[in-house]
């Protein structure tokens, strides 16, 4: 059975808390991701897009500032009442604590769908991106990320899939047609990409 501690939201809660208080900027991705998300996005307006495990809701923001409908979903409570805090004002973003199952129930298909470090938290990473996959429309994107599991956070105890690029290439073919993978600012962080449907 697939075994993920994603879906745990005393765990986030309890990193969401610890964020706040340590007064850190709360961005899910460095600000240079911005760079990252532009390359990876269709170059099309008024997208539709999911974000699951969204955080302090950074990436989600960012997308709706450019004129996309985003609902951005994180299974603590502690983060979407950060991110509804702060971004109150713009109605193409919805922010909604839902589990990432939950998220990826399709109830309707999407264009595009960003997970951003989340493969990493799953023993089987096939199991959410067959998810992911449905829940697209044809020709729709996932852009994700996830640590180098050759770096040195590669054996982090909370992440069950240690990836690489080879394993991420064998993932990713299973379902998606094309993969790209960004060498920008700060691929070295972590694998970044973009795979289509």
């Amino acid at each position: 059975m697939e075994k993920n501690n994603i879906n745990n939201p005393d765990y986030w809660n309890h990193y969401w808390d610890l964020t706040k208080k340590d007064n850190m900027s709360g961005l899910t991705v460095p600000s240079v991701g911005n760079k990252f998300i532009d390359w990876a996005l269709p170059n099309s307006p008024h997208l539709g897009i999911l974000e699951i495990a969204c955080g302090l809701g950074t990436v989600a923001d960012y997308c709706a500032k450019k004129g996309h409908t985003v609902l951005a979903t994180d299974f603590s409570k502690n983060a979407i009442k950060i991110c509804k805090q702060k971004y109150f004002k713009n109605d193409k973003l919805t922010f909604r604590v839902e589990s990432l199952e939950e998220s990826l129930a399709i109830k309707h298909k999407c264009d595009v769908v960003i997970a951003l470090e989340i493969l990493e938290h799953y023993t089987d990473p096939s199991a959410p991106l067959y998810k992911i996959f449905k829940r697209l429309l044809p020709g729709g994107r996932l852009i994700f990320s996830v640590p180098d599991g050759t770096g040195k956070n590669a054996y982090a105890p909370y992440h069950y899939s240690h990836l690489t690029y080879e394993k991420m290439i064998h993932l990713l073919f299973i379902f998606f047609k094309d993969v790209r993978f960004y060498r920008g600012e700060f691929y070295k962080t972590g694998i970044w990409g973009v795979a289509k449907k």
